[in-house]
């Protein structure tokens, strides 16, 4: 079995990982990238790139390419008893300090894209049918054993990275704590070709004791939400984020959902992607210990409200990544790197605690009035503009 070395392993080929490779990539950092999954996943996942993020990727180089693949949201209608009741621009829920129109929708699977090119461009390869089995770490590196085609391959790094999802073995095998509960409802989502009189924008149609909420795809494809009492037996999930369910819609389900409260005549053409979840809020109770961390959705998991998820993971990796790249090329000490998390687990919760409470107002099937308020409000915390590290250790305190 031979043994490699590398500066920095990244677990994990999604957007988290991805990112973070395109960081230190940039940073003229040794890392290898690896991925159990034989090929990346065509599913549209996180839907959505936010203000904040897309500073990211405009520093990355990289905005064009994500804009050219996706398109401006640009507002969100309510539909009260199949009526339209209110249409909320977008440039409504604007901040005077964004530069950007406003959401961008893109589908995660696109996003994953854009960034496994710029790699390539790089000549970074990421290793696919590449499991992680064990690690161990000393004062000095993290001892690592991979599996590919069932050959076992050793590796030293100086730091692991878990960018491994919400099962994440990183985090497992640190023994740190992923604290939380699981609603007792489930999220049903469908990706569908739609046949109705409406544009290409957010739709939420609520109903006496139904709410679906429609979000555009492009080329008249919606995905469709809502959540739903659970019918599951307990043990009956797939092993997949948050609890895929074995007992997935059918699409007439889905028509009988919009038949309740979207406008009549709509109708689902062709849905590509039926699915349940039992959806979770967990936060780890650390983001690291010694010189392995973890981001992204290995750190946190909430309903998918807002596109929290993709563009919290992002950030996650761009705090990191400059810090990995400073500590390991010897310009900062390694203490840098106790402010990943004092920077962003904070950020984590502040997260769910959003995710939370817009989840929550659905519940509630709350009214149109609540609803226009909270989306204001919530589209304001959503694009991550106001988030700030004033207060981080590593951050001066200067006084006139």
């Amino acid at each position: 079995m031979r043994t490699e070395n590398t500066e920095v392993l990244i677990v994990g080929a999604g957007p988290t990982g991805l990112l973070l490779a395109c960081e230190l990539a940039r940073r003229a950092v040794s890392f290898r990238i690896i991925d159990k999954s034989p090929r990346s996943s065509q599913l549209s996942r996180g839907l959505g790139i936010h203000s904040r993020s897309l500073e990211i990727f405009e520093d990355l180089g990289l905005l064009s390419e994500l804009v050219d693949r996706g398109f401006w949201l640009t507002g969100t209608s309510v539909f009260t008893n199949r009526t339209l009741s209110k249409r909320i621009p977008l440039d409504e829920t604007r901040s005077e300090s964004d530069p950007f129109p406003s959401l961008l929708i893109i589908e995660q699977a696109q996003v994953e894209q854009v960034l496994t090119d710029e790699l390539n461009r790089q000549g970074i390869e990421v290793e696919r049918s590449c499991e992680l089995k064990n690690f161990a770490q000393s004062q000095k590196e993290v001892s690592v054993t991979l599996s590919r085609n069932k050959l076992l391959e050793r590796l030293r790094c100086r730091y692991l990275i878990g960018c491994d999802g919400p099962k994440s073995k990183v985090r497992q095998n640190l023994g740190i704590d992923f604290a939380g509960f699981t609603y007792p409802k489930v999220y049903t989502l469908a990706e569908a070709k739609m046949e109705w009189n409406l544009d290409s924008e957010m739709y939420r149609f609520m109903g006496a004791d139904s709410d679906l909420v429609a979000i555009p795809l492009g080329e008249d494809r919606f995905r469709l939400t809502s959540w739903e009492n659970s019918e599951q037996e307990d043990g009956q999930e797939e092993d997949s984020a948050h609890g895929s369910l074995r007992d997935a819609p059918t699409s007439e389900h889905i028509q009988a959902l919009l038949d309740k409260v979207a406008p009549i005549g709509s109708k689902v053409v062709e849905a590509k992607v039926l699915l349940r979840y039992k959806m979770e809020l967990k936060l780890a109770s650390s983001y690291g210990r010694g010189r392995c961390f973890i981001a992204g959705d290995a750190c946190h998991v909430h309903p998918p409200t807002g596109a929290q998820g993709l563009n919290t993971g992002i950030q996650d990796a761009y705090n990191l990544g400059w810090k990995l790249a400073s500590v390991v090329r010897g310009d900062c000490p390694r203490e840098l790197l106790e402010s990943y998390e004092s920077e962003r687990r904070p950020i984590g919760h502040w997260v769910l605690n959003n995710t939370h409470s817009a989840a929550s107002s659905r519940f509630e099937m709350a009214g149109q009035r609540f609803f226009v308020l909270g989306q204001k409000f919530l589209m304001s915390r959503w694009n991550h503009l106001s988030v700030n590290y004033r207060e981080s250790s590593i951050v001066a305190q200067l006084t006139p």
